[in-house]
């Protein structure tokens, strides 16, 4: 990960203006809240993904906006507004680190009864927008499923839940080491070595694990949602949009992101009008295609991604989203991508491009590395195969060979090696 230049120049010369003007004291405070921006100042993912089926905007703020915000909680507190709780009082909140559609995520540092420095997400649920949008039952599974996971090594956990007339306030861990997605950006080439790539497969499926043996579907799994804790290791997050095991079978509306849905749950979408609106059609699917299957095959796809550097159903420059539907779809195809995987072009396939140099990708347009071990290979043949019954439940996957190595009490004790912790330059070779 690399610092944003810009905004450690502006940190600097705000201080160094800061103590010509400003008392000591407050010049102290000022000089802490840059110390914890400047901390967590880490540049933005290089490119956001596309087709995220949920109105939620990334966004992080400056060092300006983070101290504004600051003296905007500040003030709040102060006036003892009535619609702010008392359990508020305890965390002074440094700034916004994050926003959605119905929530804003706050760093925040706790006033009493934990160490000093000690960091905490705080996410704000304003329950007007909760409304509007229709997703209050959402808000509530994720407080359920943050707090019935609670203590799980691998997955985010919540340690205080509180609200008032117009909010809802959930302090999450802190993880300063941004999410997978932007960690996997900072090896060579984005490809992970096989070892580095297991320990981040053993440890989100561990997260996943846990998840489906409370009763619930993520299916939102992706890098974006693996964040990564002060010691590099893996906490599963964002289950707004996970939904129970054991629920009516119905059609309900389609969510996820476009590249990480499987097969047969494309193959049930249907869209439809919603009556008396002139919105846009609703996508809808067969709820009884989101099972644990859904969540084994987005393991598949983000071992494969780890290994070889890309989403293998990223859309394609000019690509529509029905062209990446087939794609997806056609994944059972017998002659398709999934029966070359790793493999190099045979000399039959083989062919000139423009300039007489030899296209490395597969029939199905997919380039792959002809380095990728066949227990590596195994694994995701198994979470991609295209009958979601021939899948292997989340805990069967320990039994295949590619993970035989692997010590599981250790694992589940967070004694495997991170191949990166936050802090350090580069991710380890290893």
């Amino acid at each position: 990960m690399t610092r944003n230049p810009r905004c450690v120049a502006t940190a600097c010369l705000q201080l160094v203006f800061a103590a010509t003007i400003t008392p000591e004291p407050a010049l102290e405070c000022m000089a802490a809240s840059i110390r914890h921006s400047l901390r967590h100042a880490v540049s933005l993912r290089p490119k956001q993904r596309q087709d995220d089926l949920r109105d939620t905007p990334q966004g992080m703020p400056n060092l300006n906006e983070r101290l504004e915000m600051r003296e905007l909680f500040k003030s709040q507190q102060d006036r003892a507004d009535s619609d702010l709780p008392r359990s508020l009082t305890k965390y002074d909140v440094i700034g916004l680190i994050g926003e959605g559609a119905t929530a804003r995520v706050y760093l925040c540092e706790p006033l009493v009864g934990r160490p000093p420095g000690e960091l905490y997400a705080m996410k704000v649920f304003c329950k007007t927008d909760v409304e509007a949008r229709e997703k209050q039952d959402d808000v509530e599974r994720e407080r359920k499923i943050l707090q019935m996971a609670t203590g799980h090594p691998f997955v985010l956990n919540a340690h205080a839940c509180f609200g008032s007339d117009n909010f809802e306030f959930l302090v999450l861990g802190h993880c300063p080491g941004g999410d997978l997605f932007e960690v996997q950006s900072t090896f060579p080439n984005q490809r992970m070595s096989e070892s580095a790539a297991r320990f981040y497969f053993t440890e989100v499926m561990l997260g996943c694990e846990c998840i489906h043996d409370l009763g619930f579907v993520i299916r939102d799994l992706k890098p974006e949602n693996v964040l990564i804790d002060e010691h590099g290791h893996c906490r599963v997050s964002d289950f707004d949009l996970a939904i129970e095991k054991d629920r009516p079978q119905r059609r309900e509306p389609l969510v996820g992101t476009a590249e990480y849905l499987p097969p047969e749950i494309l193959k049930t979408v249907q869209a439809k009008t919603p009556k008396g609106s002139p919105g846009p059609d609703v996508e809808t699917c067969d709820s009884s295609t989101v099972t644990e299957a859904a969540d084994v095959w987005v393991l598949g796809l983000m071992l494969f991604e780890m290994l070889h550097g890309y989403a293998p159903f990223s859309r394609r420059v000019n690509e529509t989203l029905a062209s990446c539907r087939e794609r997806i779809i056609d994944a059972d195809n017998p002659n398709g991508w999934l029966t070359s995987l790793g493999k190099v072009k045979s000399k039959a396939v083989a062919k000139k491009g423009k300039k007489g140099k030899k296209d490395s990708r597969t029939k199905s347009g997919l380039t792959h590395v002809i380095n990728v071990s066949s227990g590596a290979k195994a694994v995701i043949s198994a979470c991609l195969a295209a009958d979601p019954t021939r899948r292997p439940r989340v805990i069967a996957l320990r039994d295949q060979k590619w993970l035989k190595g692997i010590e599981w009490r250790e694992a589940t004790a967070r004694k495997l090696k991170p191949p990166w912790v936050p802090g350090a330059l580069t991710p380890s070779a290893t």
